[in-house]
């Protein structure tokens, strides 16, 4: 027999192995969730995600419609490695823009945003 079949398999069980530390940060959840109209502004926008965060690496910003950041402080560690919170400026009615970059603690970095209202 020859070896091809056994190297092909070993190199199909490395990759496998290896797979979890190819892993990226997605979004799991979050507090206001995207799209949510409330009849109440948040204190904070917190975000949790699928992989442990770097902190140092990784923020979220939120924008009014023309642009105006309404954060006020930077994005920080939560309970869990996982979580990364922004505490906010009291916020109008209006709809806001929350942009995001996670930084995961194996180095990858993913990014997005979402919207959400704040009624009148």
């Amino acid at each position: 027999m020859r070896p091809y079949p056994r190297r092909t398999l070993l190199t199909l069980a490395v990759l496998l192995a290896s797979r979890p530390a190819l892993a990226h940060a997605r979004l799991k959840s979050a507090s206001p969730p995207p799209g949510a109209e409330l009849d109440r502004a948040p204190a904070l926008i917190s975000i949790t995600f699928s992989e442990a965060l770097e902190p140092r690496f990784s923020g979220i910003a939120v924008t009014d419609a023309v642009g105006i950041s309404h954060t006020a402080g930077p994005a920080v560690a939560g309970a869990e490695p996982q979580t990364l919170q922004v505490p906010l400026i009291p916020l109008p009615p209006g709809t806001y823009l929350v942009a995001w970059r996670a930084t995961s603690t194996d180095t990858h970095h993913t990014e997005g945003s979402y919207r959400f209202t704040v009624r009148a």
